[in-house]
């Protein structure tokens, strides 16, 4: 009995997709910095990419990759694929904001009553 709940356990990893966990960014997150980091884990000898750019992982299937951001909202699709082809993607949306787009504070005057264009 044993013997067979091994072959199943055996059969069920050759034929189950991968896991795959991001670990940053969390999803839509927000920054202000044009560039982030995303890091997570899969099983060891699985490749990974991230917008479709092949990234090297450790040895354990952990891995970090810096990417670039465009202002706005920005899509990362991280995957994790199986020497057979199975594979498993996950997605962030991460929205940067620089700080050219924020809106930056105005300092007013008090105008004297005289020069009000209303008087």
């Amino acid at each position: 009995m044993a013997f067979v709940g091994f072959i199943a356990f055996q059969v069920w990893r050759l034929i189950a997709p991968p896991t795959l966990t991001i670990d940053s960014p969390t999803p839509d997150a927000f920054t202000d910095k044009p560039e982030i980091v995303v890091a997570g884990h899969t099983a060891p000898e699985i490749a990974v990419e991230i917008n479709g750019q092949l990234i090297s992982s450790k040895p354990d299937g952990t891995f970090a990759q810096p990417v670039e951001l465009q202002n706005g909202p920005n899509r990362i699709i991280i995957s994790a694929t199986k020497k057979h082809g199975l594979f498993t993607t996950v997605s962030r949306t991460i929205m940067l904001k620089s700080p050219e787009t924020v809106a930056s504070p105005i300092s007013l005057s008090p105008v004297p009553a005289s020069a009000h264009p209303l008087n």
